[in-house]
């Protein structure tokens, strides 16, 4: 677009920074905010119009999925308009990033000006609390959704909750909400259930995930992937061959690995 003479706009920058953010490409990025800066594109912090929170959170957010979290926060403080996706995509990017303290205060001081947090806001903070280890407060928030901020729990919640406590080792309490929630189980929550168990090596739970995955969704890679690293991790290689025997059979290829270090 740049060679052929075509000066991009902010409907291009709006654009062009979610690549960035899904890629991680924080280099690129950073280029893409300079040109921002050194051609006026934007980023009037003084102005409280929607669009200009619009790219304020574009550029924010890709910082934030880079990893840069200082620069994304160096952002948020500046906007003198914050919508409610300026205060998500901070408690997203802290949360993703391991800052669950960070996190849960992004969300009080969300609260405390008076905006009135949603379900995303809500996924946010559960993973927050699951990658940072909060059990009690994750614990706390899933009660409190509903009855105290308005918020009906959906499966993206429960999702977070059982990813939560399988990485803490809390398999039963887990296993039990999945069968307990007021929903029912998709595939999704039982990757994160089977994906639990193979962190922690409870090989006759993670028997049960992948059956149920088989069913739901049979030809889907992660189950048989994730159960073959279940029965590799406590040497149980004939059921390794088995399994990889029933993805050739069933002709389940699986995705390349990639690595988000840029």
């Amino acid at each position: 677009m740049l060679r052929a003479g075509v000066r991009p706009d902010l409907v291009t920058m709006t654009t062009i920074l979610p690549a960035c953010a899904h890629l991680a490409a924080l280099k690129v990025g950073r280029e893409v905010h300079g040109y921002m800066i050194t051609n006026g594109l934007g980023m009037d912090f003084s102005d409280k119009k929607v669009g200009d929170g619009y790219i304020n959170n574009a550029v924010m957010d890709m910082y934030a999925k880079c990893g840069n979290l200082r620069d994304a926060r160096l952002i948020f403080d500046k906007m003198s308009y914050k919508d409610e996706a300026s205060w998500n995509i901070m408690i997203m990017g802290y949360g993703m990033h391991g800052f669950g303290k960070e996190a849960l205060d992004m969300f009080y001081s969300m609260s405390e000006e008076g905006m009135k947090p949603g379900e995303v806001t809500f996924v946010g903070v559960l993973s927050a609390c699951g990658h940072g280890g909060l059990l009690r407060q994750g614990r706390e928030f899933l009660v409190q959704m509903q009855p105290k901020y308005g918020v009906t729990p959906m499966i993206e919640h429960y999702t977070c909750v059982i990813d939560m406590l399988g990485r803490a080792g809390k398999l039963e309490e887990a296993y039990e909400l999945v069968f307990t929630m007021p929903i029912e189980a998709n595939p999704v929550v039982w990757r994160a259930f089977l994906a639990a168990c193979q962190l922690h090596g409870y090989t006759a739970l993670a028997e049960v995930a992948a059956q149920k995955i088989s069913e739901l969704e049979p030809a889907h890679c992660g189950s048989y992937v994730l159960m073959s690293n279940v029965y590799g991790t406590v040497g149980r290689y004939q059921e390794v061959s088995e399994v990889r025997y029933t993805m050739t059979q069933q002709n389940v290829q699986k995705a390349p690995g990639c690595s988000w270090i840029e």
